[in-house]
């Protein structure tokens, strides 16, 4: 008999916690990035496109 043995259903825990930060790590990855691709086409567009006055 191990002490240290974890059951399916805390292995199954531990995955899932696991996969809920994974998915909390890309979504904050993903409107990273959305957010520093919208500031760099906004800056190109007012640099290229937008006359001066």
């Amino acid at each position: 008999m191990s002490v240290f043995s974890a059951g399916p259903a805390a292995m199954a825990h531990f995955k899932t916690e696991q996969d809920d930060w994974l998915i909390i790590y890309l979504k904050y990855l993903l409107f990273v990035f959305n957010f520093f691709f919208w500031a760099l086409k906004e800056s190109i567009h007012l640099l290229f496109f937008v006359s001066p006055l």
